[in-house]
Order: C-alpha cells, then sequence, then structure tokens
C-alpha cells in the first residue's frame, strides 16, 4: 500500500474479491494515498457462454476494477476470432466501449 499504485490478479473464482478489494480501499485510505487509487486489474479467464462472460464482466466492473485483461487462448485464427467477436459484442452491447475495431 505504502509502495505500490495497484493490485493485479487472475484466477477463475473471484467470490473472495469484494472483501479483499474492501480492505485493499480501507488499507489505502488509512496510508493516506489519494481517493483515485488503488488501481485493480484483473485476468479474466476466457467464458464459452456469452450470457456467462457478461455476467463476470458486469461483477468486476461493479467492484471498481479499473482494467480486465482477458486471457485469450494462444490458438488457430478460426478458434481466437469468434471469441473476440463475443467478447467485442459484450462490451460495446453493455458497457461504455464504443464500437468494436
Amino acid at each position: 500500500v505504502a509502495r505500490a499504485d495497484g493490485w493485479m490478479i487472475s484466477g477463475s473464482d473471484f467470490d473472495w474479491l469484494p472483501e479483499r478489494i474492501g480492505a485493499l480501499k480501507q488499507r489505502w485510505a488509512e496510508a493516506g494515498r489519494p481517493e483515485s487509487g488503488p488501481t485493480t486489474i484483473v485476468g479474466h479467464q476466457v467464458k464459452e457462454d456469452a450470457s456467462q462472460a457478461r455476467s463476470e464482466l458486469e461483477r468486476l466492473h461493479g467492484l471498481g476494477v479499473a482494467e480486465i485483461v482477458i486471457d485469450i487462448p494462444t490458438a488457430s485464427r478460426e478458434q481466437v476470432l469468434p471469441i473476440l467477436d463475443r467478447y467485442a459484442n459484450i462490451l460495446t452491447t453493455h458497457f461504455d466501449c464504443g464500437s468494436p475495431a
């Protein structure tokens, strides 16, 4: 808290995350750090089900996560492009992210 600007984590189950973010924010404030922090970045594992992916992204956004890094697998173009399309659709439909590229 005294030296870092935030926290970067990844995983597949974030049920514990709200409590940890709350504790981090409390320690951040106690250390006299600016209200603008800490920055939380979460690594998100790709979900095949668009509804599940949207739900998880909404949950992370609601927790105040600043950035979500989507773990796109190393795979063929035929496998990766549908994943990118699915996430582009979720992000442009449910979040203020502009138009997909």
